[in-house]
């Protein structure tokens, strides 16, 4: 089967609490105005793909680099995403196909903290870039970066707001 290309847009402020779009694992997520906020939760949204970009924007906590955090594409252990741990934010890929991870630690800049920030990941064959609004911060480029399929990922264990007010695909592959 080909890949077929396709596009899809999340947005809080219209489809609320996107419990036919999420599968939560974890936590209590709800609709706060335009966000969609979470409290220690964890979920995938019902989309497998493969290939292309990822984006979401969040608004996360003053204290953004003390919880840990991720948010991207995953599958079980294979994963391309953002994470942060402690203090560490960091660009991080893995595929169990190679068994091999890969991560490159990001500068964390206090203009993303409680603002509007836009994530991005270009997910290529053996390629990951990832972006923070608009600007490239890191790159992954080796055996680490699965092939797929991932699905659209975000995990808090803060007790404090982690809101989402976007995630935009596209061009992003699934095999029909």
């Amino acid at each position: 089967m080909d890949p077929i290309p396709h596009n899809f847009y999340y947005d809080p402020s219209r489809q609320g609490d996107g419990r036919g779009v999420w599968n939560w694992y974890s936590g209590n997520p709800y609709q706060n105005g335009s966000y969609l906020v979470l409290l220690n939760a964890q979920g995938v949204m019902y989309y497998d793909c493969g290939k292309g970009s990822l984006s979401m924007t969040l608004n996360l906590p003053t204290d953004a680099t003390t919880m840990d955090r991720q948010w991207g594409l995953r599958a079980g252990d294979d994963y391309v995403l953002f994470d942060i741990s402690g203090t560490t934010f960091q660009a991080k890929t893995s595929s169990t196909r190679s068994l091999q991870t890969g991560s490159s630690t990001i500068a964390w800049d206090s203009a993303w903290t409680v603002a509007d920030t836009t994530f991005m990941i270009v997910w290529e064959a053996g390629l990951a870039t990832f972006y923070v609004n608009g600007i490239k911060r890191a790159q992954i480029s080796d055996v680490s970066v699965p092939y797929g399929p991932l699905s659209p990922y975000v995990f808090t264990d803060g007790n404090d707001l982690f809101m989402i007010k976007s995630v935009v695909g596209q061009a992003l592959q699934t095999l029909v």
